[in-house]
């Protein structure tokens, strides 16, 4: 799958080409892929999504519940186990 920055994701063995052209293979051990062709860490600190944006997170803002969803302690954001997100601070990444 090309990215918007010209690197290259394949979910099969966890491989990215990065736009540098570096090969990254994510270990199964600390990466899981996603439905929505993002794979995030399995301690759910970070997101390498499907376009190639690589997001952070402060797990002290972050509750994450038995079916791995991520919900933000002040309320305003949401990401499910399959990618799909609602911000209340940005009405473009609502995911449905």
């Amino acid at each position: 799958m090309a990215c918007d920055d010209g690197s290259r994701i394949r979910k099969d063995g966890g491989k990215i080409i990065w736009a540098d052209g570096k090969l990254e293979v994510l270990s199964p051990d600390v990466w899981r892929w996603r439905k929505d062709g993002s794979f995030i860490k399995n301690d759910f600190s970070r997101i390498i999504k499907f376009n190639g944006e690589v997001e952070d997170f402060n797990l002290d803002e972050w509750e994450i519940n038995e079916h791995s969803t991520m919900k933000k302690k002040d309320g305003l954001r949401i990401i499910w186990d399959d990618g799909f997100e609602w911000d209340f601070n940005d009405p473009h990444a609502h995911g449905f």
